[in-house]
């Protein structure tokens, strides 16, 4: 945790606090244009003309909750509370959302959340600096969109806000070297400002905005704006120097005057008009040094019964509060508690299990006031801190369901994989692939991943007609004609019941035989209704016609002598006994 974080004792209050967020690093990411900007605005914002109080904010934990804790631990509310993030942003469901962990890069910060919790804390003006990057290509307008929400968010918090969006890939956010254009302006523009008129975010915003490196560059650029605006700089009071006092000036004398003799004259005057001096008086005598005496004791009343302050609550304490709010259902409330649990459960009070229980109550609470993007950011940041929580399989079974609603792939993929690797038995595995197959097949229309998990439970449960049944349409909707007819022939193999089992196979014979011209395989097929199903004339009655029409008459011959073989099995006497004669006739014999 960061200086945002916890501390033991209150902190000083008042004044101005600047919080900044960036994109955080990993063990292979080091740097990036979060961390530049970031650190040249900390570096202006720590100057004594800025007079801000400057905290960093850690990307992997909740922005809300980590600016909640630090502005709860001042004795006294902030008169000025400053917040920049440079950032990649998305927008879903009229929601700005902040991606700053590089961990979980689906994962995002609502910004309605951060601003929420800088108002709350705040007992005077709110400003946010907002540089912020999205990937070129995908949406032209998705930048104008995402400044238009950002400055709705500000509104909606009676804050102040500045938000800048650019057109920045993954790779060059990572090999960036420079400041983000409209950060340089920023700090440029501050850097410019009179000392004496101190500089507003209005019109440190109007110098940026109109800025060579801004211009052409930046995709959208947008204010909320609020008056009087937020004071960036304080002017400088510049003492006002005050006139030196008169010198005495001489008395004047009249022309027609000696001015020594009328001095002569005054000084003899006033000779006169001073009294006697007086005699001096006697001095008294001084004291005898006073004997010290020990003194005496003096018994004090007993001290009265000190009152110390109740203990602060608990994390368990807060999160029951909490839960019991959400039940109500009085979800702004209970979000409020479910925050400050996560604040103090991220002390060494706390634990991860606590703070994952927080991310999952408040993902359930943002599911049910129907903000999918803000509950798939909860429940993610909960699982990534506990993945062992006993309401793990029900969390991840919604944020599966939330992924497909919200067509986001990739994490549902993530989702499947994480749930199938908890489960051992591999009848429920094959029951779970399945149903992910039938997802991505009917409600995604995915079918190279409805194949994956088929072919897994095929794999694990070679035996389940309902698998092989759905690789068969999956085959057949792709157009693989080869892999139709494999799985044709073991659905019928698979069959149960010797009659429709013999059904299947002559409907496959007959395919092979019209549509594709494959006698050969149709022959065999033919050979095995007949061992499923002796009793069924219409595969002999093809079989015979199709080797007649061949001329193979050896072939055929083999294949009465092996239908004589099979009516021990028909239990129609008569039936039995019709085709005992019919196939000895033919055989002559």
């Amino acid at each position: 945790m960061t200086d945002a974080g916890h501390r033991e004792r209150r902190d000083e209050g008042g004044g101005r606090v600047a919080f900044l967020a960036c994109t955080g690093s990993t063990s292979e990411i080091r740097g990036g244009q979060g961390t530049l900007d970031c650190d040249a605005v900390r570096e202006r914002l720590s100057q004594p003309d800025a007079g801000f109080t400057v905290r960093s904010l850690d990307a992997r934990d909740d922005l809300a909750a980590q600016i909640e804790e630090a502005l709860d631990a001042l004795s006294e509310r902030p008169t000025e509370v400053l917040l920049y993030v440079s950032a990649r942003a998305m927008q879903a469901d009229g929601e700005l959302l902040l991606f700053l962990d590089p961990e979980h890069p689906d994962t995002g910060d609502a910004l309605g959340d951060i601003v929420g919790a800088l108002r709350e804390g705040s007992g005077g003006a709110v400003l946010a600096l907002l540089e912020l990057r999205v990937t070129p290509g995908e949406d032209p307008l998705e930048p104008m969109e995402i400044a238009r929400l950002g400055r709705q968010t500000a509104r909606e918090c009676e804050a102040e806000m500045v938000v800048a969006v650019g057109k920045r890939t993954e790779a060059q956010e990572t090999e960036a070297d420079a400041c983000s254009p409209f950060t340089r302006a920023l700090l440029e523009a501050l850097d410019a400002a009179d000392p004496e008129a101190g500089a507003t975010a209005s019109e440190v915003y109007e110098t940026a905005r109109d800025h060579g490196g801004v211009l052409g560059v930046v995709a959208a650029i947008a204010q909320a704006a609020v008056d009087p605006s937020f004071v960036l700089l304080p002017p400088v009071e510049v003492p006002v120097r005050s006139a030196p006092p008169p010198e005495p000036s001489d008395p004047v004398a009249a022309p027609d005057e000696n001015p020594r003799d009328s001095n002569a004259e005054l000084s003899a005057e006033a000779k006169k008009e001073e009294p006697p001096p007086e005699p001096p008086k006697p001095e008294p005598p001084k004291p005898e040094p006073a004997k010290h005496e020990p003194p005496k004791p003096v018994s004090l009343p007993p001290p009265p019964p000190s009152q110390s302050a109740p203990p602060p609550p608990t994390a368990k304490q807060v999160i029951e509060e909490a839960d019991e709010l959400e039940r109500d259902p009085q979800d702004e409330d209970a979000l409020a508690r479910y925050r400050k649990a996560l604040a103090i459960a991220a002390t060494i009070e706390g634990s991860d299990s606590d703070r994952a229980y927080v991310y999952i109550r408040i993902g359930d609470v943002k599911h049910k006031q129907g903000k999918p993007r803000e509950a798939i950011a909860s429940f993610e940041k909960g699982l990534a801190l506990d993945p062992k929580l006993p309401t793990t399989p029900r969390v991840l079974k919604t944020l599966l369901g939330l992924y497909f609603a919200e067509r986001d792939h990739r994490g549902a993929y993530a989702i499947q994989q994480k749930l199938l690797g908890q489960i051992e038995d591999p009848v429920e595995t094959t029951a779970a692939l399945v149903v992910f197959a039938r997802s991505w097949l009917d409600d995604v229309g995915d079918l190279l991943r409805a194949r994956e998990a088929l072919e897994q439970a095929a794999a694990l449960s070679p035996a389940d007609a309902a698998v092989v049944r759905l690789l068969f349409d999956l085959a057949t909707r792709e157009g693989r004609t080869e892999d139709a007819l494999l799985l044709r022939r073991r659905l019928a193999d698979l069959e149960n019941n010797d009659r429709q089992k013999a059904g299947q196979l002559l409907a496959l014979a007959k395919e092979l035989i019209t549509k594709h011209k494959r006698e050969d395989e149709a022959l065999d097929v033919l050979e095995a209704a007949l061992e499923a199903e002796p009793s069924e004339l219409e595969p002999l009655a093809l079989l015979s016609a199709l080797l007649g029409e061949r001329q193979e008459w050896s072939e055929l011959e083999g294949a009465y002598r092996r239908m004589l073989d099979r009516l021990p099995r028909i239990e129609d006497d008569a039936l039995r006994s019709m085709l005992e004669n019919e196939i000895g006739r033919r055989l002559g014999l």
